[in-house]
């Protein structure tokens, strides 16, 4: 929950909105809002980088946290395995 301290803001754009109107009695805080079409909760984990944004519940945030570790370490030995002319259909699951 947010707790008044300072939060750190990510922006691809400008945009002419302000906080000005937070003391009006029309902002809202602690509700589940629309982002890019993708409904994000109080209390959701979102992780950002330069290839995107995630949004996780937080009780699934720790298995996709393990999973993305489990991947990361095989890319090095995946992108060897192609580099060295290994088919694809030997390295990755293509949808067949």
């Amino acid at each position: 929950m947010y707790d008044g301290e300072a939060l750190p803001v990510f922006a691809h754009g400008t945009t002419c909105l302000t906080t000005k109107r937070h003391g009006s009695g029309l902002a809202e805080f602690g509700i589940p809002v629309s982002v890019g079409g993708v409904t994000v909760r109080p209390g959701d984990v979102v992780l950002g980088d330069d290839n995107g944004v995630v949004s996780l519940a937080p009780e699934a945030a720790a298995a996709v946290v393990l999973q993305a570790a489990a991947s990361d370490a095989a890319e090095p030995d995946i992108l060897g395995r192609i580099a060295a002319g290994e088919p694809l259909e030997g390295i990755l699951y293509l949808g067949q």
